[in-house]
């Protein structure tokens, strides 16, 4: 009996730690911007359509472009309409939102408001907008006297117990990829060998551990970059094995 089992095919599982959930820099479902910000003008502010179920008509929402931290895209206020992000920027490194939104329905020439939208200003009255690790977005922006204070957060109010709202992005994201034999719809001979491919952008290291009688934790590092593809292959595998890989962003995230 020993003998026969030890030539069953065994289920390889396959886990990979995310420290950021998946994003693409498209419109809708897949922008790295999702939630409310209030204001205490002109109220609610959506920066994703998921918000309202509305992408099939409707697609919009906010995003960062992987190769320069620039955001862009719109988020959307009932009361005044299309607010538009392009050229305001991310600091990856200090998780700082920073440059000037433009609320498109503002004009000095018919009423004296440019639809300025500040993100972040040290004076004369010091606010701002930082990504905490959790991904939520934490501060205020201002808006002239036509917007007022817009809040990103209900910690800023107090209102969490009562009124949850909160501005979530995801700065970087992490595609992983595995090559056939590693579903629980395919297995690996005993004693055989697979090999693990993975893509990572945005990551710029990746630790290995599990799998602790293999050699996939062993050095050197697997690789990671912008983006960059890898490959390991296992040898001889004789028991069910997980294998896990985790990466950070460049700002330990």
């Amino acid at each position: 009996m020993t003998h026969y089992l030890q030539y069953l095919y065994r289920i390889i599982a396959l886990l990979f730690i995310f420290l950021v959930l998946p994003a693409t820099i498209y419109a809708g479902e897949s922008d790295r911007f999702k939630g409310w910000a209030w204001s205490s003008n002109i109220g609610w502010i959506s920066f994703n359509c998921t918000n309202t179920n509305s992408c099939g008509t409707v697609d919009y929402g906010v995003t960062i472009a992987l190769n320069n931290s620039t955001i862009s895209g719109h988020a959307w206020s009932s009361n005044v309409g299309w607010i538009d992000f392009s050229g305001t920027t991310f600091n990856p490194t200090t998780g700082v939102i920073s440059g000037t939104a433009n609320v498109l329905t503002g004009s000095l020439e018919s009423d004296g408001w440019d639809g300025d939208i500040e993100l972040f200003d040290a004076s004369p009255i010091a606010y701002g907008l930082d990504v905490e690790v959790d991904s939520e977005v934490a501060g205020y922006a201002w808006g002239d006297d036509v917007v007022g204070w817009v809040s990103f957060n209900c910690e800023n109010d107090s209102s969490c117990g009562t009124v949850d709202y909160q501005v979530t992005v995801e700065p970087f994201f992490f595609d992983f990829t595995a090559d056939s034999g590693l579903t629980p719809a395919n297995k690996v001979a005993y004693d055989g060998n697979v090999t693990l491919n993975w893509t990572t952008n945005g990551a710029v290291s990746c630790t290995a551990s599990g799998a602790p009688a293999t050699g996939w934790a062993s050095p050197p590092g697997k690789v990671a970059g912008e983006p960059s593809p890898g490959s390991d292959t296992i040898f001889n595998l004789q028991t069910d094995t997980t294998f896990t890989l985790t990466c950070q962003d460049s700002s330990n995230r």
